[in-house]
């Protein structure tokens, strides 16, 4: 637990969810359920192309969903492209994801993105007092 709050205090500056998406042009998407139809609801908002999705499920692979292709995700082993999780298994993605060496963001919480956007703003997020409250609870 001392190494995760000492890596939290020392990198106190992260990039806002707003931030992150002004900085995107193109990106995939890992997850085809409602989560990623409210992430790509949000992207168009911010004018972010979507290539194509990717999920695990294999009888998905080859349909069409937002107008994209579905593909497998082994496809990202040889892609550079920032991809977006946005799904409720995000943590067992993220693993997989990382075993590829793929740059990616978690951003499940877009289904209701004006709630929550701020939640992950380094700009209004207290972090000490967030450590304060964990080491209390």
């Amino acid at each position: 637990m001392k190494q995760i709050i000492d890596e939290i205090r020392a990198d106190r500056k992260w990039i806002s969810p707003r931030g992150l998406l002004e900085s995107l042009s193109d990106v995939v998407i890992f997850g085809t359920g409602a989560a990623a139809k409210s992430a790509t609801d949000v992207l168009v908002s911010y004018d972010v192309n979507v290539l194509y999705y990717v999920d695990n499920d294999e009888r998905k692979h080859g349909v069409v969903f937002n107008n994209k292709p579905v593909l497998c995700p082994e496809i990202l082993k040889n892609d550079k492209q920032v991809v977006l999780i946005a799904s409720c298994w995000a943590k067992d993605i993220a693993q997989q994801l990382k075993a590829y060496g793929v740059k990616y963001y978690d951003v499940s919480y877009f289904v209701d993105f004006s709630r929550w956007s701020g939640h992950f703003d380094c700009n209004f997020f207290d972090v000490d007092k967030a450590i304060e409250f964990a080491y209390e609870y």
